[in-house]
């Protein structure tokens, strides 16, 4: 096999290149004629590109970042702005198209400039993006009907998370400073706080829009979001002289950040529900300062954390009864159960009562259904090492505690609002469910299976 192998390399001729004869290569283009290449390229191949050489890295930023007409090379090859800062004319596909340009701009630029030291980093990505969005938004411009201030700040925030995935904590400390001296957002922060709930609505809205598109919810890993939002947080709460101006601003900034929203009906723009929860049911809309909560009972021991959502659900006013049990309920079954505990081992019977029964309520209007983690809540109160007559007060109280819930409903109610009208049925739905649970998990022999699919079908 070699030999035949040996026979043929024998008969074949190669043919060499003289020496003078120099390889073309791209390198050996006019810098014009690379440049037109580039223009042909789309962001994510400009990216990879980047990353092969040094050279090309050069011949890219060069072209694209580093004059100062550059970014509209990009723009005009890669980028629809006519309806970028439109809110009107834009549909969620065209959204969509400006996040992922977005994205695959910052991955380019992360790329261009990963040898340039932190704070010209910094400087160059905000040039940049103020060129591209044709003036960054503030406190003012969210005011304008005709001026997509949000997602403006969404597509920034895009671009910025792409650049610094991945950094140490110290390079994103000095990436918050950095946006907090130029947006001068500390000033803006100063005056909400100092100001009434509600009377600086387009300032509250800036700060909401910045803190969560910039800052929070481009993050994905837990402790990431537990590592920003303390890093807020602790920027306004720092120089308190007290623990409780300290709650109280945490527990602002926290319902600004994610508390829900309402449409202002004189100007038409979004401001936060403050008068609405006192009497509004709201679920969807909590969601994220449950979780949030959830990142600081990591950190904290749970006297502190119901301590944080008293000042929450009071804040300017008190919330209503089902709004701080979905609040409750939101922010896990360990917080709740800690809660319950704290309440029924100091003999706080009917506070230990409401809840069992506004999470009731909350698992009925989100689930449709009762689930058996509020039983089990019970039975461990219940199998505790109290006085019998203090767990018999406690049995006492569960239908008192709903009877006062559907009497402090009916008050409220009106009879022309469907969604009052739904709110009463919720409160009697999730009563039978609790009953119903509760004779099944005891008396289940004598329970028809068909039955039970029934009822559950029916709530």
């Amino acid at each position: 096999m070699a030999d035949n192998f040996v026979k043929k390399l024998k008969t074949c001729t190669f043919t060499c290149r003289p020496r003078s004869q120099k390889t073309t290569t791209l390198f050996n283009c006019p810098t014009e004629v690379i440049n037109k290449v580039f223009d042909y390229l789309d962001l994510p191949s400009l990216s990879r590109l980047a990353f092969t050489s040094k050279s090309l890295r050069d011949l890219i930023h060069n072209y694209y970042i580093k004059p100062q007409n550059g970014y509209r090379r990009l723009l005009s090859n890669h980028f629809n702005c006519k309806d970028f800062l439109n809110p009107g004319d834009q549909d969620e596909r065209a959204k969509s198209d400006h996040i992922s340009f977005f994205e695959n701009l910052g991955l380019l630029f992360k790329r261009l400039t990963c040898l340039y030291p932190t704070d010209e980093r910094l400087g160059l990505m905000v040039t940049f993006m103020h060129r591209v969005t044709q003036g960054l938004p503030n406190h003012k411009t969210t005011k304008q009907k005709n001026y997509n201030a949000s997602f403006v700040l969404k597509c920034f925030g895009t671009f910025l998370h792409t650049i610094i995935i991945g950094w140490e904590e110290n390079e994103c400390i000095k990436v918050f400073q950095f946006l907090e001296t130029t947006f001068e957002l500390e000033q803006v922060v100063s005056d909400v706080i100092d100001s009434m709930p509600g009377e600086s609505n387009g300032c509250e809205y800036f700060v909401r829009c910045f803190y969560r598109y910039i800052c929070l919810d481009r993050l994905r890993r837990p402790e990431d979001k537990r590592f920003w939002i303390s890093m807020i947080i602790s920027k306004y709460t720092n120089d308190c002289k007290s623990g409780s101006d300290a709650f109280s601003i945490m527990a602002r900034l926290l319902i600004i950040f994610f508390g829900p929203l309402v449409l202002d009906e004189e100007l038409g723009t979004p401001m936060i529900a403050w008068t609405e929860l006192t009497f509004r049911f709201f679920t969807k809309e909590l969601h994220l300062l449950g979780q949030y909560i959830q990142y600081f009972n990591q950190l904290w021991s749970d006297e502190k954390i119901f301590h944080l959502i008293s000042f929450i659900t009071k804040f300017p006013d008190p919330w209503s009864p089902e709004n701080i049990g979905s609040l409750f309920y939101l922010c896990g079954e360990k917080i709740v159960k800690a809660r319950l505990w704290h309440h029924f081992v100091n003999g706080e019977i009917m506070p230990a009562a409401n809840v069992i029964i506004y999470q009731a309520l909350v698992c009925q209007k989100v689930n449709g259904m009762i689930n058996n983690n509020i039983l089990d809540m019970i039975e461990e109160c219940l199998s505790s090492n109290v006085s019998t007559e203090l767990k018999q007060e406690f049995i006492t109280a569960l239908p008192q505690a709903f009877t006062d819930a559907y009497a402090e409903m009916d008050i409220l109610v009106d009879d022309e609002d469907e969604r009052d009208s739904k709110d009463l049925l919720d409160i009697v739905s999730s009563m039978g469910s609790f009953i119903f649970l509760l004779i099944y998990r005891h008396y289940s022999s004598l329970i028809c299976p068909t039955d039970l699919v029934i009822r559950q079908l029916t709530y």
